[in-house]
């Protein structure tokens, strides 16, 4: 018995020891294909080593890695020949990226000076209107009678707010996101998202949700009017060029109702998820720009 558990226990250090060789093989082969080793290009120097990498780099177009070549080439041979050849490499390199940076701000002046807002969106089974687009120090909704919700925009800020009637052809739409992009460094960053709110109730017994406001539910009625509103900061509005797009493909505003809430129906995007940044080429895959402000910044 003893001997046959000694030769069990054997087998079983000899399958990890095989295990273990194996895995550091596979690593070892992994790092010598990724890598640059002397031994790819044997019969020079490491500065010329040096050298020849950075002009793989160049072809490969990685200007960084090819910059980090090229001044090692720099560091070990001063005053050389090759020193003299790496610096024209790197000065080759700063060209190519200035030119490349130019590229992209023609590019983007393009994108940005053929953008055509619109007002009146239809896709999806949805019509969307906007109109009264204004910046403002409050936004109003929810009005009633003769009463309203005032919405008060904090020091140093401002409302950005639009009435939106929406046709739908179902009964229960999901409504899109309705976003405001700023343009920096040659990206889209994203400032916020715009709230929806109704903009108008039957009454005050309607907007707390004692009895149903037919006019504000797509069950009852084609044509249901809201009010959509963000508050932002006053420097953006004066320093930046400001895109207010609405979502191709990102509907995710449900309807919810809620007896402790005042409306006691919303839209509610809790549940959204948003583009952080944006790269401008895709503006018009994702997104209908609806209002583009300080334009004149780009020119």
């Amino acid at each position: 018995m003893s001997l046959r558990y000694n030769y069990v226990f054997l087998i079983f250090i000899l399958k990890h020891v095989i295990m273990r060789v194996v895995l550091m093989l596979f690593i070892v082969f992994f790092v010598v294909s990724c890598v640059d080793l002397p031994f790819d290009k044997p019969g020079l120097s490491e500065t010329e080593l040096q050298f020849e990498l950075g002009k793989d780099r160049l072809e490969e177009e990685d200007y960084d890695l090819a910059i980090l070549h090229f001044m090692n080439v720099k560091d070990d041979s001063v005053n050389t020949e090759l020193s003299a050849l790496a610096s024209k490499k790197i000065d080759s390199i700063v060209t190519i990226r200035e030119n490349l940076v130019k590229e992209k701000e023609e590019r983007l002046k393009e994108i940005f000076s053929n953008i055509k807002e619109e007002t009146k969106i239809q896709e999806s089974g949805l019509i969307f209107e906007f109109s009264n687009i204004k910046i403002g120090d409050s936004w109003i909704a929810n009005r009633y009678d003769d009463s309203y919700r005032y919405h008060t925009a904090e020091r140093g800020m401002k409302y950005l707010s639009s009435t939106l009637r929406i046709t739908s052809d179902s009964k229960e739409p999901t409504l899109p996101a309705i976003l405001l992009y700023k343009v920096q460094q040659g990206k889209l960053i994203l400032v916020k998202n715009l709230r929806y709110q109704f903009f108008r109730w039957r009454d005050y017994g309607a907007y707390l949700g004692n009895y149903q406001d037919k006019n504000n539910d797509f069950r009852y009625s084609e044509k249901v009017t809201f009010t959509v509103g963000v508050e932002i900061d006053e420097k953006d509005l004066k320093e930046e060029t400001l895109l207010l797009v609405l979502s191709h493909g990102n509907y995710c505003y449900h309807r919810v109702t809620s007896v402790f809430d005042r409306p006691a129906v919303s839209y509610s995007g809790e549940y959204c998820s948003f583009y952080k940044e944006v790269d401008p080429e895709e503006l018009g895959s994702l997104y209908t720009v609806i209002k583009m402000f300080n334009k004149k910044l780009l020119e």
